[in-house]
């Protein structure tokens, strides 16, 4: 155990604190640098980013990048205060961490959530109904071309997931 007046204890917790510190930084670059890789990436996708670039750059880029980079300006100007206790920046670096994290989590949670459906397939014509049939026989055929109750058509797509309820989902 250090004593009270050993220095060798806050000179470790001052390490750390750095270290904690720099971390945040470089987290928030790699954030920045990858998610910038990834609009260029998704944007060859056709139809999987359903917003306007501006838009997505804005949402996704200029916003979180603003809000980390404010998160590690706090973490940094709290490491080097001298005017807050040592408990005190460090716990502010620790916070500025979890909300870089905190950040980052909700941007992708978002992200995947808000992806553009995809297309729907054309559905191929219906078989002309045949001219000479009574009208029973017509609505005896419409009601056997629908699904059983409770199950969706045919080449409808899943709200949650995007996927046709007619294709195996992956």
């Amino acid at each position: 155990m250090h004593r009270k007046n050993d220095r060798s204890g806050n000179a470790q917790n001052e390490s750390w604190m750095r270290l904690h510190c720099y971390m945040t930084g470089a987290l928030t670059l790699a954030a920045a640098v990858l998610e910038l890789i990834m609009a260029f990436a998704l944007n060859r996708i056709e139809g999987f980013v359903s917003a306007e670039p501006v838009l997505y750059i804005i949402k996704y880029l200029i916003t979180p990048v603003t809000i980390n980079c404010v998160l590690v300006l706090v973490g940094m100007l709290a490491m080097k205060s001298r005017w807050l206790s040592r408990q005190t920046r460090q716990t502010m670096v620790s916070l500025c961490m979890a909300g870089v994290c905190l950040v980052l989590l909700v941007l992708w949670f978002f992200l995947t959530r808000t992806r553009a459906p995809q297309a729907e397939k054309a559905a191929p014509p219906a078989p002309a109904p045949e001219e000479s049939a009574p009208p029973q026989a017509e609505t005896a055929q419409a009601e056997a071309a629908q699904p059983p109750a409770g199950e969706p058509a045919a080449g409808t797509l899943c709200p949650n997931c995007g996927h046709h309820y007619d294709e195996p989902v992956k």
